[in-house]
């Protein structure tokens, strides 16, 4: 989960630099990226180079905790996000739009703090049973197995 020492990131990004992060990760060069309060699908041709426009992001909603409901990413909003070090504002891995990560701020050892609060939350009578309650995944990253590109191509119009 937490392979190496990084400090938890916390600053501002734009819609569009999260969108932009997501249509990188749907490359899958280094794999889907993993975020909370964030739902989208991408697919993925893996008939095709990783190339934008044939690996893309087809949906992507931010949770709206005052509604408790989903709302499309809106390219000029500012969101806050947190990451870790490594991602922002380096830009590792070629997620490069962390590099535009604004107002940020540096908030210790990610995994000290990933073990205080599951000590704080979860014990052995009360496990982590995942969003559902149920240990189940909650489907929010959605990969679209997409070898549609050549079929669509050769459908007849």
């Amino acid at each position: 989960m937490l392979p190496f020492g990084n400090q938890t990131v916390i600053g501002e990004m734009t819609g569009a630099e999260i969108l932009d992060l997501l249509h990188q990760s749907a490359m899958l060069t280094k794999g889907a990226i993993q975020v909370a309060g964030v739902r989208y699908s991408f697919v993925h041709n893996r008939l095709a180079d990783p190339t934008p426009g044939v690996n893309m992001v087809l949906s992507a909603e931010v949770w709206d905790r005052a509604t408790e409901t989903w709302v499309p990413i809106d390219p000029a909003t500012t969101y806050i996000i947190a990451t870790n070090e490594f991602l922002a504002p380096a830009g590792q891995d070629n997620f490069l739009a962390f590099q535009g990560i604004e107002n940020y701020t540096y908030h210790g050892d990610m995994l000290d703090q990933v073990i205080a609060y599951s000590q704080a939350t979860y014990t052995q009578e009360n496990p982590y049973r995942g969003p559902t309650g149920d240990g189940t995944l909650d489907a929010r990253i959605q990969r679209m197995f997409a070898n549609f590109l050549p079929v669509l191509a050769a459908t007849p119009q």
